[in-house]
Formats: C-alpha cells, structure tokens, sequence
C-alpha cells in the first residue's frame, strides 16, 4: 500500500484572516464591477439607441420603397394601357393596308399631278369609306392660280365650301371625290 502525504502550506507570518485588507479587496473588486456594470449598461443603451435609429430609417427606406413600388405599378399598368391603345391603331392600320380598301397614296398623287403653281395645300381631311368626298383647304397667291385649280379639279365634281382674301392670299374650302384606280378600291 502506498501512503501519500499531504503536505499543507500556509506562507502567511500570520495565520488570521485580515478583515481590513479583505474588506478593502472585497469593495474594490464590487466597485471595478459596478464601474463595469455601469460601462456595460452605457454601452447597451447607446447601442439600443443606434439600433431605433437604424429601424427608424430602415421603416422609412422601406416607405419609400414601398411607395415607389405603387408608383412604378401604375406607370406599368399606363404603359400597358398606352400600349394596348397604340397595338389597337396599328392593328386597324394593317387591317386598311390587307384589305385595301382606301387607297390614300393614289389620291394624293392625284391631287399632287392636279395642283398648278402657286397653289398649295394647307389642310386635308379624307374619309376612310370608299367613294367619300375628300375636303381640301387650297392657299393661292392669285386668283387666277385658283381658278386654274378649279378647272383642273373639274372632272371630279369640285364642290366649293368657302372661298376668301385675307391680306392677298386667296383661301378655299372645297370637296373633290376622287376615285381611286378599280383595283384598290373595293365598293
């Protein structure tokens, strides 16, 4: 069996518990904790304080986001409509050049060939049914330069709305039905 000796060690001169120096090393390690508790406390609060203010601009970031959100879905939902609307008028445009049915370019070609000098177009107005009048506004720097455009409409029964002077310059409003070539103008 082996023995084993406790061998106890006690370096003190004496053998007494000081009260006094164990006091004081009692309240200096309770006020370091109390300077560290109230260090600790400080540095909770300003970081509490930073993380309101960072959730403040975090709601307000998230406002604005959401408001540009509404904003950009009713630009979207315009653009759709916008674009509805325009795809509408391009697809009745095509539906006019597949069918033919008016034939424009024909009668401006018309009206360009008919026109005499000094005599120019200011407004134009066509209907899109076949055989319909076309109503023309002529500006003339004469009235013999009218005149020569009313004789040269003649084969397409010109009809005179409205003629007058303003300042030398001769105005007239009038109606021509110009038919189209047979086959582009279907009746």
């Amino acid at each position: 069996m082996i023995r084993i000796n406790k061998i106890n060690y006690n370096l003190a001169r004496d053998k007494r518990v000081n009260i006094a120096r164990s006091g004081l090393c009692c309240m200096f390690l309770l006020l370091l904790s109390l300077v560290f508790l109230v260090f600790g406390i400080n540095t909770l609060s300003l970081r509490d304080k930073q993380v309101r203010t960072d959730k403040s601009k975090l709601n307000f970031y998230n406002q604005r986001l959401s408001e540009m959100a509404q904003k950009t879905a009713v630009y979207e939902r315009d653009v759709k409509k916008i674009g509805f609307a325009w795809r509408e008028k391009v697809r009745f445009a095509n539906s006019l050049i597949s069918r033919k049915v008016f034939a424009v370019q024909d009668k401006l070609n018309t009206l360009e060939e008919l026109l005499p000098l000094g005599v120019y177009i200011k407004d134009l107005f066509i209907k899109t049914q076949p055989g319909s009048a076309l109503q023309i506004t002529l500006v003339a720097d004469s009235y013999e330069s009218l005149f020569e455009a009313y004789k040269r409409f003649s084969p397409f029964d010109p009809a005179i709305k409205s003629e007058n002077q303003v300042e030398g310059i001769y105005h007239a409003r009038i109606s021509l039905n110009i038919k189209s070539d047979a086959s582009h103008e279907k009746d």
